[in-house]
């Protein structure tokens, strides 16, 4: 059917009509996601990590019809969302996709992924303003890696290690911010810890609904 898919923590900044030109748009995870989970070797331009927070397609779009199929005939881990329908997951996906279809043949078959920053920006562009319970996860796995920077390393990627809070040197800032993902609100939902601002969002798309909303094992 098409249209728009975006959690529950996310807010519109700016309207969405440049994106709509486009058949199917798949955001991308911050850069400093791709490298925690991906290591960092010092390679340039980074690894897209592809997020599922936010989607928009064309009606009968063939990526997500991949999707679909892909999603149908593979086995579901228990605890592992990440890898199966997840940022990891989409990973995969995206990228057998794009073998599939290295040519093509039709707009119905093209997939933009916009900047970083215009659909997932991290506040004032440093990693450490966010209040989700991964960022001593997250710093501790980047500084770990920054450990072993050389010269050989891309450039951008020196720098960043110089503060690995700050995310200048590897996000490009040039593309407006559409939406925001609200890493102080979505980080501790996992683990059963909730969130108020969370539950807020839910009652609120419940009311509008008029009917009941289920977040875990409780009803809004």
């Amino acid at each position: 059917y098409g249209g728009v898919y975006a959690d529950l923590d996310y807010s519109l900044t700016a309207r969405l009509d440049d994106h709509r030109r486009f058949y199917a748009v798949v955001t991308r995870e911050p850069e400093v996601h791709s490298l925690q989970f991906y290591g960092i070797d010092g390679r340039w331009p980074l690894k897209i990590m592809p997020s599922p927070a936010f989607l928009m397609a064309a009606p009968g779009h063939s990526f997500y019809r991949h999707c679909v199929n892909e999603l149908r005939t593979k086995a579901f881990t228990a605890g592992e969302p990440l890898t199966f329908a997840g940022p990891l997951g989409l990973t995969g996906i995206l990228r057998r996709y794009a073998d599939a279809f290295t040519v093509a043949n039709s707009p119905l078959e093209t997939v933009y992924i916009p900047p970083s920053c215009s659909f997932y920006p991290y506040e004032n562009n440093r990693m450490n303003t966010t209040g989700s319970i991964y960022l001593g996860q997250r710093q501790e796995s980047l500084t770990y890696y920054c450990k072993r920077s050389n010269p050989s390393w891309a450039e951008q990627l020196r720098q960043y290690c110089a503060d690995i809070n700050n995310l200048d040197p590897i996000i490009d800032k040039t593309q407006p911010v559409v939406a925001k993902h609200d890493m102080k609100k979505s980080g501790a939902i996992y683990d059963g810890q909730g969130s108020m601002l969370y539950s807020q969002n839910l009652t609120l798309v419940s009311s509008l609904f008029g009917s009941k909303l289920q977040m875990g094992s409780r009803w809004i």
